[in-house]
């Protein structure tokens, strides 16, 4: 090929990628304009869902206010007023909505309680639904219990007992009894009738004791039972999901005692109008809070027309001044022949007992009185005591020893459980953890997980073959707790450990010192709870009625990593134990990043991982594993990642972070407010009020400022430590933003006015009260913070 040819050729190929030099500029400049277009629309829709949210936090305000009502619109800054008209259009959406706030008054607990006390044993207490027998005088042993059903007789009936006596056993035998429902049809005539419970139970969690649990409980029982009432009944919720839309759970914040008051003040007007309405309440004695007040609403609610309310409680003063005119039974007194009963249909299936009848027939009866006689109506002290006969009569006791036992075994259930403790073997007296674990563990313990919490190599445990092996787990351990604890401890049938009963609480608090002495020094509960919460989280696979997901998407599946954060916290400084709490953290974090790159729940929980970072355009704040170990003053893992890498304290910027002293210092009650907005920086945290309450459960003070000393002491303030936007002056601003916006719900104590005294003074030491906001004279807007 000649010059020119040559010549030609490159200008052709220089014109032809000029060309496609030119196309490809101008796609580059689409391209620009179509990014600019998203940017524009992505701006646009971020304003926007700010601006939603703002109104959003703006209309809850407005209907939880005390001066707000039902009949007025709710007036938005920026946009029309919203009015609710309150009439049958639209039947679908307000069925809806009131299928949405049903749940959020169910408590699984209070279930578990009912589940938990045993059932009458076979024909005992049915002389309750017959005529009383009469005393040597001719006087009725108790109030007639058919008549006070069927009549519209105006006082509360009222069961009272010993401890031990029976009295829940009674309340549930009541409850279930197939002519209950025919009597209280006698009493509410014409009128249809509903028939709600509760039980007190002062033994178990603390909701589980309160007037809360009550209304709540009662509040959902009969609703159910009447739905289309919802709207009257709960109106503020009602109107927020009829804004909002009922999958929008989260927007609603979680109950609190005013609000059930004023929904139970609602509900009662319809009482004795378009229904009638039979309550029973057990254990009385076991309410944590002044028995006046729930004697006074017991009375108050009793005094209306169409009511009827059956009691049961020890017979202590306050209720014996309140219930002494009232129709009554007391169970000490009548369960003579009930308790023969039990005796004798739990001793003669034994062998050896059927042995001693046919050889000693006068002494086997004599035995059978001795128990009955001793008892003096305790049915707990009954069932004790069978059991430990029965072991006898397997081993092998002799009559005289068994005779022997029950004479010297002492009347008081207090000092029977201390005789119990005392005959525990010495090889099994050291592994008294069970208890311990027990009381470690923050909601009601099932039985797989104190399996996994008593395993030496938790961590080793593949947990997806735990379905299979359920039923020989539920037995093992039946038999551990047997032999470990000798009773006070019991597997409910739904799976779930607990105490026999409250007098075993009672003991159990009056020698914990004596549990934990006997205990090998590096035990610690909290770390054994934290690697079977963490087996769990890794495995993936139903527990109990629950199911753990590989994608944590649900309100449940967080509660357990906040659980699992929680037992960390509690975890003592125990050098041994210290590589396995950083181990099992580990696997942890681990486990939360690999769901975190798809995991929705931005919108209820704020504790999102650092790959959580934005959604339609708003971004939120991310946060780092060691952050959220700060934030929940987890000292142990925080210095040891520190130790491995220091960089952690200058943070990451992309996606920005919280920073680990922000975490420290603010706490997991500042993250866990229940939604806030602030200007264009928007942070929202609606969290679901099952969650909410394990936020508020660890605060330790001194843990928290020995954690900021290590982070100042390791340079925070030299080291870049904090992104734009997370400065001490920042951190501050928040704070006092937070509190003008929502008011604190208690007073400071002195343990957090000491605490915010020496964090100022920490801070000013480390030259950070330059900017200005952090000086020795405590804030008080930042006081607010933590309440």
């Amino acid at each position: 090929m000649d010059l020119r040819s040559r010549v030609s050729e490159v200008r052709e190929e220089s014109k032809s990628r000029g060309d496609d030099l030119d196309q490809l500029s101008r796609r580059q400049v689409d391209m620009i304009n179509t990014l600019t277009r998203i940017d524009d629309a992505t701006r646009n829709l971020n304003q926007t869902l700010i601006m939603f949210y703002l109104q959003q936090r703006e209309i809850v305000e407005t209907i939880w206010s005390s001066s707000w009502s039902l009949e007025q619109p709710i007036q938005v800054s920026d946009g029309d007023d919203v009015k609710f008209p309150m009439d049958d259009s639209n039947i679908n959406n307000d069925a809806a909505c009131s299928k949405a706030i049903l749940p959020s008054l169910f408590l699984e607990d209070l279930r578990y309680r009912e589940g938990a006390i045993p059932e009458a044993y076979e024909s005992t207490f049915k002389w309750l639904f017959e005529s009383p027998r009469s005393d040597v005088h001719g006087q009725p042993l108790w109030s007639d219990f058919q008549t006070w059903l069927r009549s519209s007789n105006s006082d509360v009936y009222w069961i009272t007992g010993k401890p031990g006596s029976g009295k829940s056993t009674v309340m549930k035998f009541v409850i279930g009894h197939s002519m209950l429902q025919e009597l209280l049809a006698q009493w509410s005539g014409p009128k249809p009738f509903l028939l709600a419970r509760f039980y007190f139970w002062n033994a178990g969690t603390p909701i589980q004791r309160t007037q809360e649990g009550l209304l709540r409980t009662l509040l959902y029982q009969c609703l159910r039972q009447r739905p289309l009432l919802i709207q009257k009944v709960c109106p503020r919720r009602w109107v927020l999901f009829k804004v909002f839309g009922s999958e929008v759970k989260t927007a609603a914040p979680p109950w609190t005692l005013d609000e059930l008051l004023e929904s139970f003040s609602a509900f009662d007007l319809f009482v004795g109008q378009q229904f009638n309405l039979a309550l029973f309440i057990d254990g009385l004695d076991e309410f944590d809070g002044d028995h006046r007040n729930l004697i006074e609403f017991v009375r108050l609610f009793h005094s209306r027309t169409g009511r009827k309310v059956c009691v049961s409680s020890r017979p202590w003063n306050v209720f014996q001044d309140a219930f002494m005119a009232s129709p009554s039974l007391r169970l000490e007194n009548l369960t003579g022949d009930d308790i023969r009963l039990y005796v004798q249909c739990n001793l003669n299936p034994s062998p050896a007992f059927q042995e001693y009848k046919d050889a000693l027939p006068e002494q086997s009866k004599g035995l059978v009185e001795t128990i009955i006689t001793k008892a003096q109506g305790v049915f707990l002290w009954v069932s004790v005591v069978v059991l430990h006969i029965r072991e006898g009569l397997s081993e092998g006791d002799r009559w005289e020893e068994l005779y022997d036992m029950v004479n010297l075994l002492p009347d008081d259930l207090s000092q029977l459980y201390q005789r119990i403790w005392s005959t525990i073997k010495l090889d099994y007296i050291g592994q008294s953890h069970l208890f311990q674990i027990h009381g470690a563990y923050i909601d009601s313990l099932d039985v797989i997980t104190l399996w996994l919490a008593d395993h030496p190599d938790t961590l080793q445990i593949d947990v997806k073959t735990i379905p299979e092996q359920q039923d020989l787990i539920t037995q093992t351990m039946r038999r551990r707790l047997s032999s470990r604890t000798r009773g006070p401890l019991e597997i409910s049938p739904q799976g779930y450990v607990g105490y026999l009963h409250r007098s075993v609480r009672d003991w159990i608090e009056h020698i914990w010192g004596d549990i934990v002495a006997k205990s090998d020094p590096a035990f610690d509960p909290s770390l054994c709870i934290l690697n079977a919460q963490t087996v769990w989280m890794l495995g993936g696979i139903c527990k109990a009625d629950k199911c753990i997901s590989q994608v944590l998407t649900t309100e449940y599946d967080w509660k357990e990593v906040l659980k699992c954060l929680y037992d960390a916290a509690n975890v003592r400084h125990i050098a041994s134990n210290i590589h396995i709490l950083v181990a099992t953290l580990d696997r942890l974090n681990d486990k939360i990043q690999t769901f975190s790159h798809t995991s929705e729940n931005e919108a209820i929980i704020p504790l999102s991982c650092n790959k959580v970072t934005s959604r339609h355009g708003v971004t939120l704040p991310a946060n780092s594993f060691v952050g959220l170990a700060a934030q929940f003053g987890i000292l142990k893992y925080v210095r040891h990642k520190l130790m491995v890498d220091p960089q952690l304290l200058r943070g990451r910027h992309r996606p920005p972070e919280v920073s680990i002293l922000a975490n420290a210092i603010l706490s997991p009650r500042y993250f866990a407010h229940y939604y806030y907005a602030r200007n264009s920086d928007v942070r929202i945290t609606k969290l679901p009020p099952n969650l909410y309450r394990y936020y508020h459960l660890h605060n330790n003070s001194y843990v928290r400022y020995l954690l900021i000393k290590l982070l100042l002491d390791c340079g925070v303030a030299k080291s870049s430590a904090v992104v734009p936007g997370d400065t001490i002056k920042s951190l501050y601003d928040e704070a006092s933003w937070v509190q003008v916006q929502m008011p604190p719900i208690i007073m400071p104590n002195v343990e957090e006015l000491d605490y915010w005294q020496t964090v100022a003074k920490l801070l000013k030491e480390h030259g950070l009260s330059r900017v200005g906001y952090f000086e020795l004279k405590v804030k008080p807007l930042l006081l607010k913070l933590f309440h």
